[in-house]
């Protein structure tokens, strides 16, 4: 089965996003993850994310609704990770 829409992560560069990110691609599993985000490619470490062909990025602003609509319609299933951790009491 082929599939062509992505697993999209709305704030995947971030605290809970990039654990996200790294749990899906750690995953048995066919899918393909796209991360959404505001920084351009070249201010993020993709190594963060391990070298994988599973992955893309693409740069966005969630409060962009053309931006958004276009990010949302590549996907699947869409999670959004945006906002500061620190307001859920997650420690990492």
């Amino acid at each position: 089965m082929v599939y062509n829409k992505y697993i999209g992560i709305i704030g995947g560069t971030g605290t809970i996003g990039s654990i996200i990110v790294k749990y899906l691609l750690q995953l048995q599993t066919h899918f393909h993850v796209l991360i959404g985000g505001r920084r351009s490619i070249k201010e993020i470490s993709m190594s963060t994310f391990y070298n994988s062909e599973r992955l893309k990025y693409n740069q966005m602003n969630y409060n962009n609704d053309v931006e958004l609509d276009n990010f949302c319609s590549q996907c699947l299933l869409v999670i959004n990770a945006v906002g500061p951790s620190f307001k859920i009491g997650i420690v990492i």
